[in-house]
């Protein structure tokens, strides 16, 4: 999260709350909602994915669009 500043964007990715069909991606209601709170409490602007467009240029493309995926310094348990 600490990169999601100066119009930066972190990605969450929450496959079903619950999600009974999927059930090894569900996420616990109350887990969901603390993770809601704490972006709230942080002043982090939540968005849905279908909204993406409003924020960035869709038609601006990286030329290597995983190279911050692949060479990400950060440990993924922060």
């Amino acid at each position: 999260m600490d990169r999601a500043k100066d119009g930066k964007i972190a990605v969450l990715m929450f496959h079903g709350v619950p999600d009974v069909v999927h059930p090894w991606v569900t996420l616990d209601p109350d887990k969901f909602r603390d993770f809601m709170a704490y972006l709230f409490e942080e002043h982090f602007n939540v968005i849905a994915m279908r909204d993406l467009q409003r924020y960035v240029d869709p038609t601006s493309f990286p030329e290597d669009p995983m190279a911050k995926a692949r060479y990400n310094d950060v440990p993924l348990d922060r």
